[in-house]
């Protein structure tokens, strides 16, 4: 594309667009053509394949694994598991964490214990801390913790 083959009114955005494309490195990368019969009209899509197809329990009385839930809320959230479960305080990332945590403590195992045991052994405290501060954002009551010592056997998850 030159410079010299554009109408004079379109020279100086066509000089824009091409500093622009070398600052970026990107000046021996092809310009998407668009055919002006498409414009207006949407864009083709293909079916999207069944990417939840995994988390579909057979028996939906059975509580949801852990996993399960830390991978839903990475997909909605666009991170990874990784960063979910570790130690990252980049925004985006604790609040995946703390909507991760608020949906096991409402839809696993209401231990605050055994939650914070999952994202990088964090204390029980901030666990309880983020799931109440999640519910408050909601507008939701939670549930009183369990009294006792909980029915799961001892290092069992949820």
């Amino acid at each position: 594309m030159s410079i010299d083959s554009m109408r004079p009114d379109n020279r100086g955005e066509a000089s824009a667009f091409l500093a622009m494309r070398a600052r970026l490195g990107m000046e021996h990368a092809p310009v998407r053509r668009i055919d002006p019969a498409r414009i207006g009209r949407p864009p083709k899509t293909k079916p999207e394949p069944a990417v939840l197809s995994w988390l579909a329990p057979l028996n939906m009385l059975l509580l949801p694994n852990w996993r399960a839930v830390v991978k839903l809320v990475a997909l909605k959230h666009r991170v990874s598991v990784q960063s979910i479960l570790g130690m990252s305080r980049v925004y985006a990332v604790a609040a995946a964490r703390q909507e991760a945590m608020f949906l096991l403590y409402t839809h696993c195992e209401p231990n605050f214990a055994l939650i914070g045991r999952q994202f990088s052994n964090r204390d029980h405290t901030t666990t309880r801390h983020l799931i109440i501060k999640e519910a408050k954002a909601r507008g939701v009551k939670l549930p009183p913790p369990p009294t006792g010592r909980p029915n799961t056997p001892r290092g069992a998850q949820c």
